[in-house]
């Protein structure tokens, strides 16, 4: 699977969004092994570096983990494993 860039993101949660509505919480699923779900408490990011005018290192979008709300739900678990396929 190639890497998640901010408009994939954005085109993905914009999809989404009309199925569960805007005001739908957005959560972060961590490991895969032993499931578990978080708040998403911050966003940050990253600029592009320049050295000589050339980009040295590519900015990055951060999702930071919030509070611990407890296990990934089973459907959610299942809808990964299908887009690992």
């Amino acid at each position: 699977m190639a890497d998640m860039t901010i408009s994939k993101l954005i085109e993905s949660l914009l999809e989404i969004q009309k199925g569960v509505g805007p005001d739908a919480p957005v959560r972060f699923a961590a490991q895969p092994s032993w499931p578990m779900e978080y708040e998403i408490s911050e966003v940050a990011a990253t600029e592009p570096t320049k050295v000589d005018g050339d980009f040295d290192a590519e900015g990055a979008v951060y999702l930071s983990e919030g509070r611990q709300i407890g296990y990934l739900p089973s459907k959610v678990q299942e809808a990964f494993e299908m887009y690992r396929d």
